[in-house]
């Protein structure tokens, strides 16, 4: 057992003697005991988790001097700390002719954050996202980042992400738009007025009966039906695929923000039945050579769909 003094200048000296300490103040004003801080027990600052990082999107482009460039959003965490006390910053860039790290702006505090690069120069560039988290722990992410040379009207221009193939687009009112894609089957709805992802998406391979690309590279819309054209073309190898033979339609509801897409109907015999036809009316536009196994549908000979439109009535 060992005893222990305390003095406070004014207040009388006390000493009190037993297995705890005790600070007390005269006239009983406040007394605070700390028990069993004897032997091995010891006081433990607060333990914080590992934080976590992710990114909405790990592929981001955009263009020198643009203002309208895609965000990216970057979402934290960290058991045990306020979620505003965690830092998001861009640490390291693998091309800072392309972007240097201050290049990335990193806004907000919440648990969202919202990343932008300001582009320097054409090119590629990885960018390490890192979020600092308390007790010193860190984690990053990276972000590919692609920035295209300088345009014209910076200022008009906008960057639609999530594909890079647009081949037909039809305007849904409000400023929105459905774009597809001739390397996938996906339908794609943007914003026009905004750099990003698209809002909505659609996918009716199940619906058609198809499991490889349609090659979409038409479309026109009459009311409510928008009608959707394969290439009717072989490959680039010259061989022939059923799926690209194929036009399908889409029933539109709403419109802008609020647009939703339902399958309609497809078919899959167009370009048969386009062959048919000239070799009806003496072959006049080589519709059959076109489509002959080994044609590519590129060459000045070739048969290739890479628009569709109707004609007055």
């Amino acid at each position: 057992m060992q005893d222990y003094a305390v003095s406070n200048g004014a207040f009388p000296h006390g000493v009190f003697s037993s297995g705890r300490r005790t600070v007390a103040v005269a006239g009983s004003c406040l007394a605070l005991a700390a028990l069993s801080l004897g032997g091995n027990s010891q006081a433990h600052a607060a333990s914080y988790g590992t934080p976590t990082i992710s990114l909405s999107a790990t592929y981001l482009s955009g263009a020198v001097g643009a203002v309208g460039d895609p965000t990216v959003q970057v979402t934290v965490a960290q058991s045990g700390a306020d979620v505003s006390a965690l830092t998001v910053a861009a640490s390291k860039s693998s091309k800072t002719s392309v972007a240097p790290t201050s290049a990335v702006t990193v806004t907000g505090t919440g648990a969202t954050r919202q990343l932008a690069v300001a582009a320097a120069a054409q090119g590629y560039t990885d960018l390490t996202v890192k979020v600092t988290g308390l007790g010193g722990k860190t984690a990053t992410k990276t972000l590919h980042y692609a920035a295209s040379a300088s345009v014209q009207q910076p200022a008009d221009t906008r960057y639609f992400t999530g594909s890079s193939d647009a081949s037909a687009a039809v305007d849904v009112g409000g400023g929105y738009v459905v774009v597809a894609d001739d390397e996938s089957n996906v339908l794609r709805l943007y914003d026009r007025s905004a750099s990003g992802a698209p809002v909505k998406t659609w996918d009716f391979s199940d619906d058609i009966d198809v499991d490889k690309e349609i090659d979409i590279e038409g479309a026109a819309r009459v009311g409510d039906t928008i009608y959707w054209t394969g290439s009717l073309g072989n490959n680039k190898d010259g061989e022939y695929k059923a799926a690209r033979n194929t036009v399908f339609t889409t029933k539109v509801t709403g419109t802008g923000a609020n647009t939703s897409l339902s399958y309609d109907s497809s078919y899959g015999k167009l370009r048969d039945n386009l062959v048919a036809w000239d070799k009806a009316n003496g072959n006049k536009y080589g519709f059959a050579a076109g489509t002959a196994d080994g044609q590519v549908p590129k060459e000045i000979n070739g048969f290739n769909v890479e628009g569709l439109e109707f004609a007055p009535s």
